[in-house]
């Protein structure tokens, strides 16, 4: 009995120990001036199958570190559509990927990973090729993707990762255009 009644008041005292607070998130941070000439698309040409439960797509670019940590940063609060109709792309999540140095510069590979349902897709341009990413209410910038289009037929289901090899060649490419 007082074995049990020890492991109760153990039980009940780590309870109270424990920090159950919620953490706020980062509130949204409009006083950097992004510069969309500083990000490079992964372009795809892809035709996706929409499935009644879960369709996943990913979507590249390389950028420089400084805008890499705003994006992360504003993670929350970014939203994504496309240019062609205003769709605003489903259960989208923006993670910082492969860090690319070149000569003295860092880059940094990121991907959108998008995740619907066939319902949630609903409405969905046939094909897009433009991405507007919005912070809040206002427009970060506009990239160009490559073509993403829809098709009953098609076989494809989920775009694999960009590779670290077409990142770099991305990244380069980005750097020659800084020069």
């Amino acid at each position: 009995m007082k074995k049990l009644l020890l492991i109760t008041l153990l039980f009940l005292l780590s309870g109270c120990t424990s920090d159950m607070t919620a953490k706020e998130p980062y509130s949204v941070e409009k006083d950097y001036s992004f510069d969309e000439q500083l990000v490079q698309s992964v372009p795809h040409d892809v035709t996706l199958k929409v499935y009644p439960r879960s369709n996943e797509l990913e979507i590249s670019f390389v950028t420089t570190y400084e805008q890499a940590a705003f994006l992360a940063r504003n993670e929350p609060y970014l939203t994504y559509e496309t240019v062609e109709g205003n769709f605003v792309l489903p259960k989208a999540d923006l993670k910082i990927g492969e860090r690319i140095e070149i000569d003295d510069s860092v880059y940094y590979g990121m991907n959108i990973r998008v995740i619907g349902t066939q319902v949630e897709w609903q409405g969905a341009p046939q094909s897009f090729t433009h991405l507007r990413f919005m912070l809040e209410d206002e427009q970060l910038m506009i990239l160009n993707i490559g073509r993403i289009a829809f098709d009953g037929e098609a076989r494809l289901v989920w775009t694999k990762s960009t590779t670290t090899k077409k990142l770099r060649e991305i990244a380069q490419i980005l750097h020659e255009k800084q020069k």
